[in-house]
């Protein structure tokens, strides 16, 4: 089911892309139980599908499945948690639910932050909030405690961490 899944993503078949991820979760719930990391992308992968249709509000239900069961790990795998919270922030945004975004991001970066296998998702974490934080009014940024100049260093950082990356790259490649 999860071949027949990956075939209809491709093709755009967002309607057999669902029914076959039900089909594939079921299956890991019976043989590997509710709490395992494969429901877990099993729910995840629905969020996503399920987002691509507009369907808010189930992508929303899903993707609180997959981080209620990722938080009951007692070793939360890094590239799971980050994508699951990003995830999930991304739809806390689309309902103006910011307050709600800012954290599962903060989460996100917390775990990805660090790891060099985690980098790109690290970036795009980091671009996420930013340009949702810029897209707040002067009073949710005050509701929120958000300290700007805070958040100029850390951008700053940032891109020094990227440019020094970059330069180890390319010098890599000179090599």
């Amino acid at each position: 089911y999860f071949a027949l899944y990956l075939a209809y993503v491709s093709s755009q078949d967002w309607d057999h892309a669902i029914s076959a991820n039900e089909q594939s979760l079921k299956i890991n719930i019976e043989i590997l139980g509710e709490n395992d990391l494969n429901v877990a992308n099993n729910y995840y992968l629905g969020a996503q599908i399920y987002l691509k249709k507009f369907s808010v509000d189930e992508a929303l239900r899903l993707v609180n499945k997959a981080n209620e069961i990722i938080d009951t790990k007692p070793s939360k795998e890094p590239l799971l948690l980050a994508r699951y919270r990003l995830l999930r922030a991304k739809l806390y945004q689309n309902k103006e639910r910011n307050e709600e975004a800012l954290k599962d991001l903060g989460d996100a970066i917390t775990v990805a932050e660090g790891n060099p296998q985690l980098y790109s998702d690290e970036l795009e974490i980091k671009n996420f909030r930013r340009n949702l934080i810029n897209s707040l009014s002067d009073a949710e940024i005050a509701k929120l405690r958000i300290n700007m100049e805070e958040e100029k260093v850390k951008e700053q950082q940032d891109e020094n961490k990227k440019k020094d990356i970059e330069n180890i790259i390319n010098k890599s490649h000179f090599e």
